[in-house]
């Protein structure tokens, strides 16, 4: 995996003389981790669906910035790999190339983006913005907050969480949290089925 993420960064440093920005080298880098092997950059999608869903996602035009904040750092590399997912599918590996290439010529920000994809830093948010609905729904369903279950939980209350549950089968969270309480209450069986149940939601 880190083998393939640093020759990835030797390809598009190469293709832009060196200047390509670095949200979009780590994303590109990540980007082909997960191309290379889908199971590369997974540990990511939780928390970066719980960001979403909590409005914590940085706007592109401060992406770079977040590589510089130790609290921002992961998220900024899953959300520039999937930046450059989007570039790809939408506008073309070609595009992809002739961004890097206009870096490579000493182009910046929007003059850069005009050249390389035909668009605007705002226009690029506005589909990046939709596809993270599109791709990310399912999680956001999963996560939503379920009234009075960090109450329950704080708790131990197994009975009170497991209606919870029960009163909420899409939830991820609160079929986790039942799962978690059944097998501290060494009831291995139901806290199985519980987990089972929680790792069906999540794609």
């Amino acid at each position: 995996e880190t083998l393939w993420h640093e020759l990835a960064h030797v390809i598009t440093l190469q293709m832009s003389n060196n200047r390509v920005p670095r949200w979009l080298s780590e994303g590109a880098s990540v980007y082909e981790e997960r191309r290379a092997s889908p199971a590369w950059g997974r540990e990511m999608e939780i928390p970066f669906a719980q960001a979403l869903l909590n409005d914590k996602i940085l706007p592109l035009k401060d992406l770079n910035a977040g590589f510089t904040d130790p609290q921002t750092i992961s998220l900024a590399y899953y959300e520039a790999s999937l930046v450059t997912e989007l570039i790809v599918d939408t506008y073309g590996q070609a595009a992809l190339h002739k961004l890097l290439r206009a870096y490579g010529e000493g182009l910046e920000g929007e003059a850069a983006l005009e050249r390389g994809l035909g668009v605007g830093i705002g226009d690029l948010q506005k589909t990046f913005d939709a596809m993270l609905q599109r791709r990310f729904q399912p999680l956001l369903t999963a996560l939503a907050p379920v009234s009075g279950l960090q109450d329950a939980v704080e708790e131990q209350n197994v009975d009170r969480v497991g209606g919870l549950a029960q009163a909420n089968p899409g939830s991820y969270l609160a079929q986790l949290a039942h799962g978690r309480l059944l097998w501290e209450a060494r009831r291995p069986g139901e806290a199985m089925a519980a987990l089972e149940r929680a790792s069906a939601l999540v794609p």
